[in-house]
């Protein structure tokens, strides 16, 4: 039902939005292809998440693994990747796209508090990505997390020792 004060309780919020300034982009601005940067989040709970970490509300926006990640192995296993690389064996190439880019953030940690308390989380910038690069990279980060690949695995496989990906 709706009330003819419907505003004042919508609008009440201390999470309200408020917009203090815009102005017209320029011309040829493309909100995708003109942005700097980009910027990905994968959630992930494993059994040390606890109870917490597999909320059922946030099923869809975190992926639940069974056992206890390495987080440390995952965030050493990260660091090779960062800087301007080729990620032909983290991506699905288009035809006429440029492979190359360069990961200005990528790094794995357990949140100690707030929403994601307990969770494991990576956190990916880029100047942009390759279809399926970010999941690509969180799967070569969760195999070595599992202990499945050891540490150097995600480098040797961006560095071309790898003709094709691998099945994680």
């Amino acid at each position: 039902i709706i009330t003819s004060d419907w505003s004042s309780d919508v609008c009440s919020s201390d999470l309200d939005i408020v917009v203090h300034r815009a102005a017209p982009a320029p011309p040829g601005f493309d909100a995708r292809f003109s942005a700097l940067s980009r910027r990905y989040v994968y959630r992930i709970a494993d059994t040390a998440s606890g109870p917490a970490g597999r909320d059922p509300l946030r099923r869809s926006a975190v992926l639940w693994v069974g056992g206890e990640l390495d987080v440390a192995a995952m965030a050493a296993a990260s660091e090779p990747l960062m800087g301007e690389h080729d990620f032909l064996s983290f991506c699905r190439p288009r035809r006429g796209a440029t492979t190359i880019r360069t990961l200005k953030t990528v790094h794995w940690r357990r949140e100690e508090s707030g929403p994601d308390a307990g969770l494991v989380v990576l956190v990916v910038v880029a100047d942009a990505f390759c279809h399926s690069m970010v999941r690509s990279l969180a799967g070569a980060g969760l195999a070595v997390g599992r202990g499945r690949r050891p540490v150097d695995w995600p480098a040797i496989t961006k560095i071309g020792r790898a003709s094709c990906r691998e099945r994680v």
